[in-house]
């Protein structure tokens, strides 16, 4: 009999780590291959640029990781009023809050921490930008 109980206990504990491996993502391969950033304005086309670090990377489903935008302004300051993300990825926070706004001829380092998918994925994030030219 009390063979019987180590054993279920063991078994228990087995279940209940494989449970908590899947439960965290751990199970789950999530490639990025690249970032592309899109304007949903066209003026900022004109009077933005974007530029990133860290555009490769993997991890596990679930977990947290930060890309950094520099955005810089032409001549006119430019007011960013929006930041979205491509599913199945969801945006966790981003730094500065918005809105926020760019002043001519200087830049803004744009935190962006991003959740992976609870599942398998390979290929490129969307970031998508919104925002205007201000007077």
């Amino acid at each position: 009999m009390r063979n019987y109980v180590i054993g279920i206990i063991i078994v228990l504990l087995i279940v209940g780590a494989l449970a908590y491996l899947y439960f965290s993502g751990y199970f789950y391969t999530v490639k990025v291959d690249g970032i592309r950033v899109s304007y949903q304005n066209d003026l900022l086309v004109k009077y933005i640029r974007t530029t990133y670090s860290n555009s490769t990377f993997s991890l596990h489903g679930g977990r947290v990781m930060e890309l950094t935008l520099n955005m810089s302004s032409s001549i006119l300051p430019t007011q960013i009023s929006g930041i979205s993300i491509s599913p199945p990825f969801r945006i966790y926070s981003i730094s500065p809050s918005i809105p926020f706004t760019i002043k001519s001829g200087s830049y803004e380092l744009i935190n962006i921490t991003i959740v992976a998918p609870m599942g398998n994925y390979n290929g490129p994030i969307s970031i998508i930008i919104n925002g205007q030219p201000t007077l």
